[in-house]
């Protein structure tokens, strides 16, 4: 699935979305390829805030004071995220 966008929380940490889910990812610079940096899926979380902030403690992230604000500002599920970008996946318009 491709992402959708991302919320940078500090130069080497951001949250990117597909329509399923917030994908907590990690930069990474390989020496090898001319210092080519990529962001690296650690943790998928699809359900709540809660849980993706332990996603992120899990996984040792850096946040910095903008990324803090910008976690503090996301709604509490998964669903009321993505319907709020006027994204309508199917799973959501199900009964």
């Amino acid at each position: 699935m491709k992402n959708l966008g991302s919320i940078p929380l500090s130069p080497g940490w951001r949250i990117a979305w597909d329509d399923h889910q917030w994908i907590v990812q990690k930069r990474y610079v390989s020496r090898k390829i001319a210092n080519k940096a990529t962001w690296t899926p650690v943790g998928y979380v699809g359900s709540t805030k809660s849980i993706l902030l332990r996603e992120l403690r899990k996984n040792g992230a850096v946040i910095g004071v903008s990324g803090l604000a910008s976690l503090q500002e996301l709604p509490e599920t998964f669903k009321e995220f993505i319907l709020a970008t006027g994204r309508k996946p199917e799973w959501a318009t199900r009964g």
